[in-house]
């Protein structure tokens, strides 16, 4: 035997690593092609699956440009008027126009405009909306005649189901309600618990405990159930909030509204209650002050009107008591000197009021009546009220703008607030000092009016009775007259405020669903499953630690690759008991590709012994299930068909199979030669011949309790040695490593060993595992055989030149299967490996 260390034939080689190239990823690809097309295929399923179930969500859009305030307005704050310029002021004003659109009061006013309090489910899925586009198709074109409702351009006008709103009552959560809908306009509304809650009619009052509603639209064509939601205040305000959203368009002052439902009308109806509820908002909001200074007048003209009322009826019944009595002529002129004095001091004290209400007014923001203010000063010449009411507005709109992105304690907005406080108390201290003026010039027209009264005391007290009345009617009539002048005057103005807002596109339904989208969401889940399917494919390539192919072993080892056995499928023996016999290709099949890499196998190891002959061998490998027993009866079949003589020993003594492989019985075999005391005559009972001319096997025979001492006994060695003497060639089949330690034993009595590891099963830590075991032996280690290869699979070009010559060429019979186009039997076709 050769003694040579050869323990660096376990070790890698020392060349660099090879580089990984694009054919590498394909071969990857490729390799697990099927299940990257089953993952898109599950994926697109479970996508399309998911899309039809959605019921299409549409989109009602409007466009809103927003003004710039000019500073006439009513508020002394002009609130929109930023002190900035440019694009920032732009984006400021959106801004907050977004926020207000947004805010709870205009939410609150639009679920109150659009009964968004109870509501009505009409919408259906994509999947039984592409049916009824289906069924409109397929009774078109049974023609005109046939076509039934779903053909729209015949159908007649209907109305979608709305309901209207009259009264919900305090609720603590939102309640789901089901209506069943009959062609004839009837309906009968049920809770979750399917109990009967009332029963009633399209357009006519339905009455409940807690709700009352009327449903309008024209009824369907046939019965159909929807869902009714009834939410409370607070729920209704969240839901509409979620299905509007607002958006600015870059580079303008414009806004883009939308409003997204299940149902297309609803979509409509709600956006413009929008619309409309911000509207209102802002109108309320510029004519706040004005709504104020109203009342302010409603009042006061309520005094002025019951106090000349009064006067007039006094003056009435005094004529009438005494219609001798009149005026003298001399003494008119002072009557009237005494009127406009009087009239005078009503200016004043309508002055002083207006200055006091002005004054309170101040002590709030965004309160003060501008025009008053400005009448004010212009009433008393004083400017320096007017030019501080313009420093206070804009001092008022900067600190609103920096408020957007700064907080109350930020230097610029306490700055900001420090002048507003400075021109604030400069106004309180002139408006002060304007009451105190206007209380002076009370004071001395008051003494006029007690010198003309004196002037006019010789009169009889008749005549002075009759000159107070028609005083007083005057003066109350003029001071009747500029109150009322003064309410039109704001009534008007404030009718006249339209917001700071243009509905430039008014709201529109989209033509088309904008949810869910299914040409994307196709598109997407093909994408999604190719990268999960590719993904998946190059994980489950880094997670592969099995050997396949030659090249996986170039980096554990410079051992040799004796031969490649490919995939095949069994042998169909005619015989149903003729389970052995199935996978003896190099016998049955000597023509196949298989056949021949067997012949291979023998070629090689025949190369082995030309300088240091070998005549024993032991074919090993790791674990169960590799093919080792199927390789090495083939192996001895082809060493025999090359007219050596050739024993094939089961030295299996756990889990024997040679002899179901041949088709004879298991004992007499090894064990029974062992414990008889003529070897020779033993050996001559218990060899058998087969139906392959040289080829002789020896079972296992009877299996003993302690099979590792029987091998490792002196008889097993006698044994060994008279068989090679009368054999060319002896084949020993011992069990796999992994389950038994008698690979070992036996691996120390022949010359050469050969290890089996079966494709994409055998790891790499296994056999390396394997190779540190026989690290003792390593000299004997003539080379590997890799079993089971799929060459479809792995890289194996020359397969399909195999399929050329021994499908049609060495096999004598064309037939239509060729290369990788031949069809494939599952893995339940792998041939049965008959060893454990």
């Amino acid at each position: 035997m050769n003694t040579e260390n050869t323990n660096t034939a376990f070790t890698s080689h020392a060349e660099p690593e090879e580089e990984v190239h694009l054919k590498d990823y394909l071969e990857v690809i490729w390799r697990r092609r099927w299940m990257i097309v089953l993952t898109v295929c599950i994926i697109a399923a479970a996508t399309a699956a998911f899309t039809m179930i959605q019921h299409p969500v549409y989109q009602a859009t409007s466009l809103l440009q927003i003004q710039e305030e000019d500073g006439n307005g009513l508020n002394l704050e002009n609130m929109l008027d930023f002190s900035m310029t440019g694009m920032g002021k732009t984006e400021e004003l959106l801004s907050t126009e977004q926020e207000v659109l947004k805010s709870r009061p205009v939410i609150s006013g639009a679920v109150t405009l659009s009964d968004h309090q109870i509501t009505i489910d009409t919408s259906r899925s994509l999947a039984a909306r592409y049916w009824g586009k289906l069924q409109a198709l397929k009774a078109a074109l049974l023609g005109p005649e046939n076509a039934g409702p779903e053909r729209t351009a015949l159908a007649p006008e209907t109305k979608p189901l709305q309901i209207n709103v009259e009264r919900v009552a305090r609720l603590a959560r939102t309640l789901e309600y089901r209506i069943h809908i009959r062609p004839d306009g009837s309906y009968v509304l049920s809770d979750d618990q399917k109990n009967e809650v009332a029963s009633c009619t399209i357009g006519s009052p339905c009455q409940t405990k807690l709700f009352s509603f009327t449903l309008t639209g024209t009824p369907p064509k046939t019965p159909q159930n929807y869902p009714v939601y009834i939410r409370p205040q607070n729920a209704a305000i969240e839901h509409l909030k979620n299905q509007f959203s607002v958006s600015p368009i870059r580079n303008t002052k414009m806004l883009r509204l939308n409003v997204s439902t299940s149902v297309p009308d609803r979509a409509q109806d709600i956006l413009k209650s929008v619309i409309s509820a911000y509207k209102e908002q802002k109108i309320a909001q510029k004519t706040q002050t004005a709504s104020n200074a109203l009342q302010f007048l409603s009042e006061q003209l309520d005094v002025s009107e019951r106090r000349l009322e009064e006067a007039t009826a006094k003056l009435k019944e005094f004529k009438e008591a005494h219609p001798l009595i009149s005026i003298p002529e001399n003494v008119k002129g002072t009557a009237n000197q005494l009127t406009d004095v009087e009239k005078t001091l009503s200016t004043l004290n309508r002055q002083e009021k207006q200055a006091r209400f002005l004054l309170n007014s101040l002590t709030q923001d965004n309160a003060l009546d501008k025009e008053s203010l400005y009448a004010l000063g212009s009433a008393l010449e004083q400017s320096a009220i007017q030019s501080l009411g313009e420093q206070l507005s804009k001092l008022q709109t900067e600190r609103a703008a920096l408020s957007q992105h700064y907080t109350q304690r930020h230097p610029r907005v306490e700055a900001i607030n420090s002048q507003i406080a400075q021109v604030k108390s400069r106004i309180r201290s002139e408006l002060r000092s304007a009451v105190q003026a206007l209380k002076r010039e009370q004071n001395a027209v008051q003494e006029d009016k007690e010198e003309i009264q004196t002037q006019l005391g010789h009169l009889p007290d008749a005549e002075q009775k009759l000159m107070d009345l028609q005083r007083q009617v005057s003066v109350y009539e003029e001071t009747y007259s500029f109150l009322l002048e003064k309410k039109g005057e704001l009534q008007i103005t404030k009718a006249s405020q339209s917001g700071n807002m243009w509905v430039v596109e008014p709201a529109h339904l989209q033509s088309n669903f904008v949810s869910p989208n299914p040409k994307r969401n196709m598109a997407l889940s093909l994408v999604l499953g190719l990268m999960l399917g590719v993904g998946g494919a190059f994980f489950l390539a880094y997670m592969d630690d099995t050997l396949k192919t030659p090249n996986d072993l170039e980096r554990l080892t410079s051992l040799p690759v004796l031969a490649n056995i490919n995939h095949f499928e069994e042998f169909k023996s005619t015989d149903s008991d003729d389970t052995g016999h199935a996978n003896l290709k190099i016998l049955h099949q000597p023509q196949s590709p298989e056949a021949e890499s067997f012949r291979t196998l023998r070629s090689s190891l025949l190369f082995t012994g030309i300088d240091t002959p070998k005549r024993s061998f032991l074919v090993a490998s790791s674990m169960p299930g590799t093919g080792k027993s199927t390789c090495i009866s083939n192996l001895a079949a082809a060493m025999a068909q090359a007219g050596k003589k050739t024993l094939l020993i089961d030295a299996d003594l756990r889990k024997p199979v040679q002899h179901q492989v041949f088709q004879f019985q298991r004992s007499p075999g090894l064990v029974n030669a062992l414990l008889q005391d003529d070897l020779v005559a033993a050996l001559t009972g218990t060899v058998h011949s087969t139906e392959q001319e040289n080829l002789w096997v020896l079972t296992s025979g009877d299996l003993p309790p302690a099979p590792n001492e029987l091998l490792t006994s002196d008889r097993m060695v006698e044994l060994l040695d008279m068989c090679v003497q009368n054999y060319d060639y002896v084949l020993i089949d011992a069990p796999p490593l992994m389950a038994a330690s008698d690979s070992l034993v036996l691996a120390q009595r022949v010359d050469a060993l050969l290890y089996v590891l079966r494709s994409g099963v055998t790891r790499r830590g296994t056999f390396q595992e394997t190779m540190k075991s026989f690290a003792s032996l390593a000299h004997k280690f003539v080379g590997i055989i890799i079993n089971d290869v799929d060459l479809r699979k792995e890289r194996y070009y020359y397969y399909y030149y195999y399929q050329y010559y021994y499908k049609e060429g060495y096999g004598g019979e064309k037939k239509k299967r060729r290369g990788s186009k031949g069809k494939r039997k599952g893995e339940s076709s792998r041939r049965k490996t008959v060893d454990s």
